[in-house]
């Protein structure tokens, strides 16, 4: 006579079941997305977007973090389609997300964050800019130091919401301030992050100072002929 299975057994080995299908599935839809960017075009690569993030919430719940990965890829195909607005609202809820799940300080968050705010330059919330790169350079300066590159292209980044707002003087404050950890950390190579090169570096300092001779009418003659690329970059 059989043996009869325990009733939690078999839920238990349901629900895995039930579990691992919902993610195949799901991780076919993510392959769909892809081949939507090559092929499809953007309509379709919104839509099977956000169906994943449907199937994701259905599996993990709408505020678990393995949820953001579907939201990533919504992020994008709506970037790509240029609705920004949608695209930011769907950014501020992966940061939050990543905010509670990982804290302010790892690695994912201050991506998140980042991005965030590139997005409010690019759709002109330069209020809201200023004030998600003013929270990034807080951030990283706590944890890598002023002196790091990240701080130093956050300030960079930062300088060009202030030029947006028509405050020069803080823009040439903060190109400044970038310019100098940059000539200092080509002084110090061992401190650049990894896949940074030294000409990456010299290349962003010959385009900043392009900007400040913009900005900077005054002394346009100094930075031009220091940092023109015929003289800097031999």
């Amino acid at each position: 006579m059989r043996k009869k299975i325990p009733l939690t057994i078999f839920l238990l080995v349901f629900c895995f079941s039930a579990y691992a299908g919902n993610s195949e599935e799901l991780s076919k839809l993510y392959q769909q997305i892809e081949h939507s960017y090559r092929v499809a075009g953007d309509a379709k690569a919104i839509k099977l977007s956000r169906q994943a993030v449907k199937r994701a919430e259905k599996i993990y719940g709408k505020n678990d973090v393995k949820t953001t990965k579907a939201l990533v890829y919504l992020a994008k195909s709506l970037w790509i389609s240029k609705r920004l607005e949608e695209t930011i609202k769907v950014q501020k809820r992966i940061l939050s997300i990543r905010e509670k799940h990982y804290g302010v300080g790892d690695e994912k968050t201050i991506s998140a964050l980042m991005r965030l705010a590139h997005l409010y330059y690019e759709n002109k919330n330069n209020g809201k800019a200023k004030s998600a790169y003013e929270k990034l350079i807080k951030i990283e300066t706590k944890l890598l130091g002023k002196d790091s590159y990240e701080v130093a292209m956050d300030k960079l980044s930062l300088a060009r919401v202030y030029a947006a707002l028509n405050n020069k003087e803080k823009a040439i404050s903060l190109n400044k301030e970038g310019l100098q950890t940059l000539e200092w950390l080509l002084e110090h190579k061992d401190k650049l992050p990894r896949g940074v090169r030294p000409l990456d570096v010299r290349l962003t300092i010959v385009k900043i100072a392009t900007e400040l001779a913009t900005l900077d009418t005054e002394n346009a003659e100094y930075y031009e002929k220091k940092y023109g690329k015929a003289t800097y970059l031999r």
